[in-house]
């Protein structure tokens, strides 16, 4: 549930390679780090720094940006997703370029991985938000309506195929281009000139 300092990989990797260098000069010389006013020796700043970090990727005492356990740790979810996994190959005979559109975000574009269409949509959303005309969705919407995309999966509580048309506009499926075929795991799913 959104975002993880994960995504600093960079500078996590700088801090965790300067801590080393920091402990050591802190105990050889008196370097300060002010910080808000107060002036910490270096060797307390890095040991606060490092505390941090650890904390926050595991129990997030500082941050509300890592995974909660009840979603890591949601196995009916990960089950009922590998169900429907299990239908779209067992039953549906899904092949190799037959794409899958998710409007919910959740594990199935991880699962889906090798038949989802869009398996970022949180990156597509804010690219698009911020400028439009920042890469060019016509091959996709030429072609959404038009077989491109052979099934939509929607959440079972959803009556509408075009939930994500109000973060990403360009998307808009017809409803005359596309049928309900079944209804699995909680989901509902839908074929491109399913009769």
């Amino acid at each position: 549930m959104g975002s993880s300092n994960n995504y600093f990989t960079e500078f996590l990797i700088l801090v965790l390679v300067a801590i080393p260098y920091l402990l050591k000069i802190g105990q050889t010389q008196q370097l300060h780090v002010s910080i808000f006013r107060h002036r910490l020796p270096v060797r307390t700043f890095t040991v606060i720094a490092l505390f941090i970090l650890v904390t926050s990727k595991t129990i997030g005492l500082f941050s509300a940006v890592y995974i909660e356990k009840g979603i890591k740790n949601n196995k009916e979810e990960y089950a009922r997703d590998q169900q429907l996994l299990n239908y779209f190959r067992q039953t549906l005979k899904i092949k190799n370029g037959q794409n899958v559109f998710f409007t919910e975000r959740r594990f199935l574009d991880n699962l889906f991985i090798e038949y989802a269409i869009m398996p970022v949509k949180d990156v597509v959303t804010y690219v698009y938000k911020a400028d439009s005309t920042t890469f060019n969705y016509s091959r996709f919407t030429n072609g959404m309506n038009t077989g491109l995309v052979t099934y939509i999966v929607t959440d079972e509580k959803r009556n509408d195929i075009n939930v994500c048309n109000d973060s990403l506009p360009f998307i808009f499926f017809g409803k005359t281009q596309f049928r309900l075929v079944a209804r699995v795991s909680g989901y509902c799913i839908y074929k491109y000139g399913a009769i």
